[in-house]
C-alpha cells in the first residue's frame, strides 16, 4: 500500500462551525474544506470550496448537523500516559463510555474546567480518531478536541496503576461512593477522575483500582445523573479546588 493510501486511511471528516473553525485555528491539515455559498467568504482564507448542501450531506453521516461546513483532515493528536503530570491539572478517565455525544459533552467540560487530558480505552468505547466516531464527538465537543489531548490505553486497570505511579490520586465517580467535601479531600492533589459507562457505571476492577469512590451530593429522591452531567459537575468542583 502506498504512503498516500496509508494517509487516506487516517483521514476523517468533521463538521459544524465551531469544531471546524477550532481545527483550522489549531492548524490541522486541510485535505478538503467544503462550505455552502453563504459560508464561502468565512472560510476562503483556509481554502474553502463552495458547494451545495447535498454535496456536504454526501460526506457526513445522515442527520448530521453540519451547519453548512465540513472538513477532511487528520484525527486529533494523542499523547501518552508518561506525558501527564499531576501538577498540571486533573485527568478525566472514561471507563467504556460508548455514546459519542456523551464523550463530546465530557470533552467540552474537560476544556472548560482545564483538565489536561482524557483517557480512553481502545476497545468497547468511543474512539477518538476513528472514522465513525471523531466527527460526531468533535461536533458535540464544539472545538474542545483542539484544547484537551487524549490518551488511548488497552488496559484501564494498568493505566490507573501507572497514573498512581506518576503521582495521581484516582477518584472514581460512583453512586455507591462517599459524600466528600472536595475542599478537604482533593486540595493539593493531582486528581484522575474516573467515570463509568452509561447505565452500568464503573466496572468492579476499575472501582477496586481507585483510591477513593466519590458520590456527588444530589437530591436523594432523584439521584441518577447522565454520565456527561455527572462528569461536568465533578470537574467543576475540582476546578474550584485545584486551580
Amino acid at each position: 500500500m502506498s504512503t498516500r493510501e496509508n494517509l487516506k486511511k487516517k483521514e476523517i471528516w468533521i463538521w459544524g462551525l465551531h469544531s471546524v473553525e477550532a481545527a483550522l485555528k489549531a492548524k490541522r491539515p486541510v485535505y478538503e474544506l467544503l462550505c455552502i455559498p453563504s459560508r464561502a467568504e468565512r472560510f476562503k482564507c483556509f481554502g474553502g470550496r463552495s458547494c451545495s448542501i447535498s454535496h456536504i450531506e454526501r460526506v457526513v453521516p445522515r442527520d448530521a448537523v453540519h451547519q453548512g461546513v465540513a472538513l477532511r483532515t487528520n484525527p486529533s493528536p494523542c499523547v501518552i500516559l508518561e506525558d501527564l503530570n499531576p501538577k498540571r491539572g486533573p485527568v478525566l478517565v472514561l471507563d467504556q463510555v460508548v455514546d459519542p455525544y456523551n464523550v463530546g459533552a465530557l470533552w467540552r467540560s474537560a476544556a472548560a474546567f482545564q483538565a489536561q487530558a482524557i483517557i480512553f480505552l481502545t476497545q468497547r468505547s468511543v474512539q477518538p480518531g476513528h472514522l465513525k466516531h471523531e466527527g460526531v464527538v468533535a461536533k458535540a465537543a464544539s472545538g474542545a478536541l483542539e484544547q484537551v489531548p487524549y490518551v488511548s490505553v488497552v488496559n484501564l486497570s494498568r493505566a490507573l496503576e501507572e497514573l498512581k505511579r506518576l503521582g495521581f490520586f484516582c477518584v472514581g465517580l460512583c453512586e455507591t461512593g462517599e459524600l466528600l467535601d472536595p475542599n478537604q479531600i482533593f486540595q493539593g492533589l493531582g486528581v484522575a477522575l474516573v467515570v463509568g459507562q452509561e447505565g452500568k457505571g464503573l466496572r468492579l476492577l476499575t472501582r477496586q483500582q481507585c483510591d477513593i469512590l466519590w458520590k456527588l451530593r444530589v437530591c436523594p429522591e432523584f439521584s441518577t445523573l447522565n454520565v456527561s452531567v455527572a462528569g461536568a459537575i465533578a470537574l467543576s468542583q475540582l476546578y474550584g479546588v485545584l486551580r
